[in-house]
Formats: C-alpha cells, structure tokens, sequence
C-alpha cells in the first residue's frame, strides 16, 4: 500500500501544492494521505511503501520503520512513466542541491530526470550534488529536542556533530554571502530549510514540487 508523508513545513508553505500532489495520489493511486510524520510512520504495514517530500520525515520513517520501504516523491515520479509533465518551455533555473541529501544518489538524478522532463534548463553550481554545504540556516541551530527523541541515531549521532552554530545575525551573514552568487537568477531546490533559507536572502527561489503541481487555468 502506498502512504503519503506531505511535510508539516512544505504544507505550511505551499498548502495548495500539498493539496494536489495528495489529489493526485489518492486519485490514481489509492494512495493514503497521513500528516506529521512522527505518529504518522507507525500506520503503515511492514511491506508498504512511503513517499515523503522531507529531509526529517525521511530520516525519521528510515530509522523507526526499517520494515517499510521509504522513497522521496521526486524519486517515485522520475520512476512513473505515466506523470504528466507540465511544460516549461525552456525556462532556466540555477539548481541548488541539499547538504542533507547527501548520499542520496537516486534523489540527485531523478531531480535532473524530472527538470529534463518539465522542459527546464538547469544550471549547475560547482559546489553541487555531494559537495553542497547548503541547508538553508539548518546546520547553524542546534537540533530540536523532539528530532532527537524520535530519531537520536540521525540527528544526534549523525547531524549534530555537523552542525556549524552561529547567532542569527551571523546566520543572514553567511546566507547573504553564500546567495550573492545566484545575481538574480532564479533558482529551484527540492528542500523546505534550502527554500526557506534562499528566500530569507531574498533569492527568487521556488520548490521543485510547485513547479511539477501547478494551479490549473
């Protein structure tokens, strides 16, 4: 059976996307559309799979519910022969690629496969895929309690000696800095900390997701 994992933060910040994407899976797949991942991943069965649009969430559904299969949406789509593609006619977008995404091979390609398939022109920063830094201001706080609790092999074991923190003026700094190279461009990413921390620099950014589920005319 399929589950669907919307993102607190990504439904906060782009409800009517997160609206259509579940449309669109409940609709042509049956699919079963849950909220905050934390209770949430215990209602699956062993065998089902979920497809999860968040770094946390897929973090805390892989290291609570190794008996599941956990897919990021991008991932299932590349995979989907049957998605219907908007068309973007040419329309160039700088790509920016995720810190937490590191080692996630599959989820690198199938974001290009599905830029190519949308008509878009990606460009490429050097510091891309498993060289990216970026997470928006994510790595400059200290990892929240209730992450912790749920997931301490991840964001204990494994995020929080990456962490870099810094005071909030010394975050806007750092993102200023690190967004001066994008000179106006337009720029994609595929993360709700990279989105939030673009635009907290005021980079005309947009979701990989609110570009795949547009509003209808």
């Amino acid at each position: 059976m399929l589950f669907y994992f919307p993102s607190c933060n990504f439904t906060a910040a782009s409800p009517q996307t997160s609206k259509r994407i579940g449309d669109y899976l409940k609709t042509n797949y049956d699919a079963v559309v849950l909220g905050c991942c934390r209770p949430g991943h215990k209602k699956p069965a062993a065998g089902d799979t979920a497809l999860t649009v968040c770094m946390s969430c897929s973090a805390i559904i892989k290291e609570n519910r190794p008996d599941i299969t956990e897919i990021n949406l991008l991932e299932w789509i590349a995979s989907n022969p049957s998605f219907p593609y908007p068309d973007l006619k040419g329309a160039s977008f700088i790509l920016q690629d995720c810190f937490r995404a590191r080692g996630k091979d599959r989820l690198f390609d199938a974001v290009r496969t599905v830029l190519d398939r949308l008509n878009a022109r990606v460009i490429e920063l050097e510091e891309n895929r498993n060289r990216t830094e970026f997470c928006g201001t994510f790595r400059f706080n200290p990892m929240l309690q209730k992450n912790i609790d749920i997931a301490p092999n991840y964001f204990e074991g494994y995020m929080k000696p990456l962490l870099s923190l810094c005071s909030k003026a010394e975050q806007q700094k750092r993102l200023e800095e690190y967004c001066a190279q994008f000179a106006g461009q337009k720029v994609v990413c595929y993360c709700n900390s990279c989105l939030r921390g673009l635009k907290q620099a005021n980079v005309d950014a947009v979701h990989l997701l609110d570009l795949l589920f547009p509003e209808k005319n």
